[in-house]
C-alpha cells in the first residue's frame, strides 16, 4: 500500500557565516585577520576571497549527502512496503492485486476442463494433460500427468502444492492436505452379527435395528514428495442406531469408506464412521457433538471452524480449534469469517448473536457488540470491515469499534456464497472491494466500492456462465470450456 503523502516537513535554513570585520595591526597595518588581498607596501598581493574554514565550503556537500541519503532511505521504504503488500495480497483468500478498474480479458485457454485454483497455479485438463496454468499468462508451466491416470487435488481450497497419484490402488489413494496422499481400510477382525432385520418389496428395501458392530478405519498421509509417513490415525467404529445408513440397496455395506479431502481438512465416512480431521491429522472430535449436517471449515486467518450446516443462521452453535486442531472456544451463535481479506495480520472473529454482532478476541473476550445483523462479512482489511445484510445492502465498518462507516446498497449474491463460501462473492485490494451480486434474470454483476467511503468505483456485467476466482492475486475465469485471465 502506498504512503500517505505528509503535511509535515523538514526545513533546512541555510545563512553566509559573514566573519566579523577584521580588526587593524599596529599602525594601522593589517593583523593576522585582516582581509587578504590588501597590498601593505612589502608583503605579496593576495587574492581577495572571503576566508573561511574548509568544512563550512564543504557543508553542502555534506547536505546534498544527506538528502540524498532519506531520498534513498524512503524509496527503499517504499519498494519494500509494495513488496510486502503484494506478497500478502497474492496469498490472501480473494486478494487481487488492483481492482482500480473492470477486467479485462488477458489471455484465454480453450477447451479446459475441470479446473480448480492451488495457490499459484489452475490446474486443469488441456488436451488430455493435467497441467499447471500460470494466471498471469495462461502458460502451461507444469505438467502432471495424462488424465486418465493421474487424480489431482485436494480441489476444494487453496493448497499450497497439488499432489498428484494414481487414480487406482489398493487401497486407492486421495490427494490429502499440505502435500500428502491419503488412504483409509478397514483394520481389525470381521465383524459379527448386527440385530438387523430388512423388508423389500418392488426392489425397494427397508432396514430396522441397529448396527452395533463395524471394524475401525485407519488413515494414513504420506508426504507426496519424499514417501515418508506423516501421521497414522485410527478412527473407531461407533454404533449406528439406523441399520439404513449402512444399507446399499437390499445389502449390508459394513466395509466400504470414503475420504473427502481439502486444502486443510478430511472427512472420514463410513459405515459407523464420521469424523473431520486436520491437516496435521489431529481428530475434531467435538466437531461430533454439534446436532445437523456438520461441515468443519478452514478460517482465513487460521485454524478450523465447525458448524451445523443445515441450521438457521444466528442460531445455534460453532466450535472454534486452533491451527493446530486443539479446541479453543465456543461461540453461541454463528461465525463469520471474511470471504475476502488483503493478507494483513490481525484475525477476526465476528460472531452473529440473534441481533447482535459480536467482536470476539482470541481469548474468548468480547471486545465490542452492535445491534447490526449481518448474511456476510465480505473482505477485511487491517482496520476496515464490509458486510453484507439480508436486504442486500453492504455495510462498512471499523474493526476497532465496530462502528458502522458507511452502507451502499449493492444487491444479494448467489446461493453458493452463505455461510459455507463454495462460490467466491467477493474480492479485494486493500484499498477497494468487489461485491459479486445477482441480477434480474440470474445474471450477475460485480460492484465494486471504496473501502473507506463505500462509494462506488466501476460496475461490470459478468459474463453469463462465468465463474470468476482468485488465483494468486489475479483474476481468472472458468468461462464455459474456456479459462479466462482478467486484469
Amino acid at each position: 500500500m502506498g504512503r500517505p503523502e505528509s503535511a509535515d516537513r523538514v526545513v533546512f535554513e541555510l545563512e553566509d557565516d559573514d566573519s566579523a570585520t577584521p580588526t587593524a595591526g599596529p599602525g594601522g597595518e593589517p593583523g593576522t585577520d585582516a582581509e587578504p588581498g590588501v597590498w601593505d607596501g612589502d608583503g605579496p598581493v593576495r587574492l581577495s576571497v572571503p576566508a573561511r574554514p574548509w568544512w563550512r565550503r564543504r557543508r553542502w556537500w555534506f547536505l546534498a549527502v544527506f538528502v540524498l541519503g532519506l531520498v534513498v532511505a524512503v524509496v527503499v521504504d517504499e519498494v519494500g512496503e509494495y513488496r510486502e503488500r503484494t506478497e500478502r495480497l497474492m496469498g490472501a483468500p480473494g486478494g487481487v492485486l488492483s481492482l482500480e478498474g473492470p477486467p479485462r480479458e488477458r489471455w484465454r485457454v480453450p477447451d479446459v476442463a475441470g479446473p480448480w485454483p492451488s495457490a499459484e497455479l489452475v490446474v486443469a485438463t488441456v488436451r488430455g494433460d493435467v497441467v499447471g496454468l500460470d494466471p498471469r499468462s495462461g502458460e502451461v508451466v507444469a505438467d502432471f500427468g495424462p488424465a486418465a491416470t493421474t487424480l489431482c487435488g485436494p480441489e476444494v481450497g487453496r493448497p499450497e502444492y497439488p499432489v498428484c497419484v494414481p487414480p487406482d490402488g489398493d487401497p486407492p489413494r486421495v490427494p490429502g492436505p499440505d502435500g500428502t496422499f491419503l488412504t483409509a481400510e478397514r483394520i481389525g477382525p470381521e465383524p459379527g452379527d448386527s440385530p438387523v432385520s430388512s423388508s423389500c418389496e418392488g426392489g425397494v428395501c427397508q432396514w430396522f435395528g441397529a448396527i452395533t458392530d463395524a471394524r475401525d478405519v485407519r488413515v494414513e498421509a504420506t508426504d507426496a514428495a519424499t514417501g515418508a509417513v506423516r501421521w497414522r490415525r485410527t478412527i473407531e467404529f461407533r454404533t449406528v442406531g439406523r441399520a439404513e445408513r449402512c444399507a446399499d440397496g437390499a445389502e449390508l455395506d459394513l466395509e466400504s469408506v470414503t475420504l473427502a479431502t481439502t486444502a486443510h481438512t478430511v472427512l472420514v465416512e463410513g459405515c459407523g464412521i464420521d469424523a473431520w480431521v486436520a491437516a496435521n491429522g489431529r481428530v475434531l472430535e467435538r466437531a461430533r457433538s454439534i446436532r445437523g449436517d456438520v461441515e468443519v471449515l478452514a478460517r482465513p486467518d487460521g485454524g478450523y471452524r465447525a458448524w451445523a450446516r443445515a441450521g438457521a443462521i444466528g442460531t445455534g452453535l460453532t466450535l472454534m480449534f486452533g491451527p493446530d486442531g486443539e479446541g479453543e472456544r465456543d461461540a453461541s451463535g454463528v461465525v463469520l469469517d471474511p470471504v475476502a481479506t488483503d493478507g494483513s495480520p490481525g484475525a477476526v472473529t465476528l460472531v452473529q448473536r440473534g441481533a447482535q454482532l459480536l467482536h470476539v478476541g482470541e481469548d474468548g473476550r468480547i471486545l465490542w457488540n452492535v445491534d447490526q445483523t449481518a448474511e456476510l462479512f465480505l473482505a477485511r482489511t487491517q482496520r476496515e470491515g464490509v458486510l453484507l445484510d439480508r436486504e442486500g445492502v453492504a455495510i462498512g465498518i471499523d474493526l476497532a469499534s465496530g462502528e458502522t462507516v458507511w452502507r451502499t446498497q449493492v444487491g444479494m449474491p448467489a446461493d453458493g456464497a452463505w455461510n459455507g463460501y463454495e462460490d467466491e462473492v467477493a474480492f479485494t485490494d486493500g484499498r477497494r472491494v468487489t461485491i459479486l451480486v445477482e441480477g434480474e434474470g440470474g445474471a450477475r454483476r460485480a460492484v465494486t466500492l471504496d473501502l473507506r467511503s463505500g462509494d462506488g468505483r466501476w460496475s461490470w456485467d459478468v459474463p453469463d456462465g462465468w465463474v470468476v476466482r482468485a488465483v494468486n492475486g489475479r483474476l481468472v475465469a472458468e468461462a464455459n470450456g474456456d479459462l479466462v485471465g482478467l486484469g
